[in-house]
């Protein structure tokens, strides 16, 4: 236990010591624990828990923080009462807090009869709060409380907060109350909020600013609830909110409003007995709501915008139910500015805040759906991403529960037919974890929808756990890729997962790929480990439907498909080079292949496979199932024992590897019988105990991050290596 009563306390080093403390109590005194800075020239640099409850007791002190914040520890100080509030009713905070867009985790406040409960209890009109955010907060207070202030008079951007807020009275996710000058912009929260009365998703009382932000957790309470805002004396403009709502006096955005809100929408059920509305459930005399817009079919109140009206109310009602949606169509919000303001994914998704991105840098799942405010621009992974919200998406539109952004169906592709994605991304071998689509009425399926361009390239990233789920040209990274009178390259990509279509062209990486008008598609260095199902045609492992080229590739996952379904693509009208296929291939029709199940055109060369073939009725092969045109094959393989195939449309070699059974002529797992493989550059072999795998897919440098890199000693014997991380060798 550390505890301050009174005097100075004061650690401002480059390099802190320890200090850690199961429960911290500062009764008096200043407490000041920094890497530097002074707080008024420059800002105290803070890089922990302890430093910034410090900031309680130096209130008009400027900050920044250097690093995230692990605050979970909080929960067990002052008797359980957790963090104190830095500032109160009596003593503002007024000086500039910059999170530096680090996040503060686990924070907790346990405070039921204190009023001013958050982050910080009371800000003055002076201070300024920014790229700040709380994530798993649990706070509890009487009135006015909030994620990350109480009682707002400053102004607040850049900001956000997730995790619960309970209290009594004037309760928001981000802010209890915000006054008079106070300003929030540019900022959200996503938690539920549970209280009395004036609760919001976002702000339990508006009387100042609130523009560009959002809120999606649930708003419930006895009276003045508002998916955004419980009550709103104030202006609300560009912003909206997705959650349900409970009360009385209960709205969509607003649950009783006095001052004016424009541009805004609400999407979330709205649940209560007196002056309810999909938008506004009170709106009185000096109200004025205009170019706003509700969603009758998923807030549940179909053509009542709002619930009683004596003032101004100009607004729109849309319809979030597929089928017969108007609620993913940019033409339908005729005074959202889709320039400047905001962007959609047409067809797909709801209007979101272009405030949000950050020109071509992607380092969360909003921003990564942005790319759909550019389709021709170049972007780049910052870090991994968690994809789960999609995930989350779909279990709720599985329970019919349209309301948000994605209408229930996940992640809304970026690129349509007519509306290609033509820019650039660039993973820096950062992953996307999670993401899921569930659009199965809808073609063109994937993380991109479609990509049509002269010289769009996608590379260095990898998608794991993703689930996908369209009708036709589906794929984990793209519907449809194509090169426009140039050339379209995918190199060093990967997928895991589930892709799942009911119609033609659907495989683990892309669905369709081709070229048009002289150009061509190429995939290079990529892989998918992907469990690929549809009821139609051109099924594969990597690709559905391949007139490209595909080089140094390889998939796992197991096809199953009618007709042309493959290991690696299901038809193809183009070019394999050095890849291979080991999923189980299954064509509940006819054109089943271990490699491809069935070849218009085109050559193979330089390639194996060793999945299980069969099919219902027809042709089927252990390396091509069928080819009904030219095909140049060389050099190319197939194990007759794991395929369960003799034979194989077009030629090839066959080979064993069946281990009871195996002799050197006719070995799997000898690099001697894959003539015209090249062991020294492009190919390694474990000799006698594996197939040929690619150094391609090798990181190089004598780095292992993976199992493939593991194995992959075996392709220089004299090599020295280093584990980078953990190895998950359960495959």
């Amino acid at each position: 236990t550390f505890t301050l009563n009174s005097g100075n306390f004061s650690q401002i080093v480059a390099t802190l010591p320890t200090f850690l403390a199961d429960d911290f109590v500062i009764n008096g005194g200043t407490f000041t624990r920094a890497i530097g800075g002074d707080g008024t020239g420059s800002p105290l640099q803070l890089t922990d828990i302890y430093g910034l409850q410090g900031l309680d007791t130096t209130l008009s002190l400027n900050a920044v923080l250097i690093s995230d914040i692990d605050a979970s520890g909080t929960a067990s100080w002052n008797g359980g009462e957790g963090f104190d509030p830095i500032g109160d009713y009596s003593n503002y905070y007024t000086g500039t807090f910059d999170g530096a867009g680090h996040v503060i985790d686990g924070l907790t406040i346990q405070r039921p009869s204190q009023d001013g409960v958050a982050l910080f209890g009371r800000t003055s009109g002076t201070s300024r709060i920014e790229g700040v955010g709380l994530t798993g907060a649990s706070i509890e207070g009487d009135g006015k409380a909030g994620g990350l202030v109480g009682f707002n008079e400053g102004t607040i951007s850049q900001s956000y907060a997730t995790g619960s807020v309970t209290g009594s009275t004037y309760v928001g996710g981000l802010v209890g109350v915000n006054w008079g000058a106070g300003v929030i912009s540019e900022s959200y929260a996503t938690g539920s909020v549970t209280d009395d009365e004036y609760v919001g998703g976002l702000v339990g009382l508006n009387a100042g600013t609130i523009s560009q932000s959002y809120a999606t957790g649930s708003a419930t309470g006895d009276t003045d609830v508002g998916g955004l805002v419980g009550s709103n004396m104030g202006d609300i403009s560009q912003s909206y909110a997705t959650g349900s709502v409970t009360g009385h006096f209960t709205g969509g955005l607003v649950g009783r409003n006095a001052g004016t809100i424009s541009q805004s929408y609400a999407t979330g059920s709205v649940t209560g007995s007196t002056y309810v509305g999909g938008l506004v459930g009170y709106n009185n005399n000096a109200g004025v709501v205009s170019s706003s817009y509700w969603d009758g079919f998923t807030t549940g109140m179909g053509a009542v915008g709002v619930g009683f009206n004596s003032g101004s109310f100009t607004a729109t009602q849309v319809n979030g139910n597929w089928g017969s949606d108007t609620a993913y169509n940019a033409s339908t919000y005729t005074d959202l500015d889709f320039t400047n303001d905001w962007f959609i994914a047409e067809g797909s998704s709801r209007p979101m805040l272009r405030a949000f991105l950050d020109g071509g840098n992607i380092s969360n799942l909003y921003q990564l759906q942005g790319m759909a405010a550019d389709l021709g621009g170049t972007y780049t992974l910052l870090n991994d991403i968690d994809a789960s919200a999609t995930a989350d998406s779909v279990a709720q539109g599985d329970l019919g529960n349209y309301s948000d952004i994605w209408g229930g169906r996940g992640f809304a592709p970026v690129g349509t037919s007519g509306a290609e994605f033509s820019g650039s991304l660039d993973g820096e071998g950062f992953v996307i974890d999670g993401l899921t689509i569930a659009r199965p009425d809808q073609d063109d399926v994937g993380l991109f929808g479609r990509i049509e361009s002269a010289a769009s390239t996608i590379e260095n990233i990898g998608l794991t756990n993703v689930n996908v789920e369209g009708q036709g040209y589906v794929g984990g990274i793209a519907g449809g890729a194509v090169g426009n009178s140039g050339n379209f390259i995918l190199s060093n990509v990967f997928a895991e997962g589930s892709v799942t279509g009911s119609a033609n062209s659907i495989g683990g990486l892309v669905g369709f790929l081709g070229g048009a008008s002289g150009g061509n598609g190429s995939i290079v260095q990529s892989y998918a480990a992907v469990d690929v199902t549809s009821a139609g045609s051109k099924v594969g492992g990597l690709v559905g439907q391949s007139d490209g080229s595909i080089q140094t590739s390889y998939a796992t996952g197991s096809v199953e498909g009618l007709q042309s379904v493959g290991g690696l693509v299901g038809e193809m009208f183009g070019s394999i080079t050095d890849s291979y296929a080991t999923g189980a291939v299954n064509a509940t029709f006819d054109s089943a292949g271990g490699l491809v199940g069935q070849v218009l055109f085109g050559s193979v060369s330089r390639s194996w496979a060793s999945g299980a073939v069969t099919a219902t009725s027809g042709f089927t092969g252990g390396l091509i199932g069928r080819s009904s045109g030219p095909v140049l094959l060389t050099n190319s393989y197939w194990d007759s024992h794991t395929t369960g195939q003799l034979t194989s449309s077009g030629g090839g070699t066959a080979l064993n590897g069946n281990w009871a059974t195996l002799v050197p002529g006719d070995s799997a797992y000898s690099a001697d019988n894959y003539t015209g493989f090249d062991f020294t550059n492009t190919w390694f072999i474990a000799e006698g105990s594996s197939r040929p795998m690619l150094r391609a897919h090798l990181s190089g440098g004598g780095e292992i991050h993976n199992l493939y890199d593991l194995q992959g000693m075996a392709a220089d014997l004299a090599g020295s290596y280093t584990l980078m991380t953990d190895i998950d060798a359960s495959a």
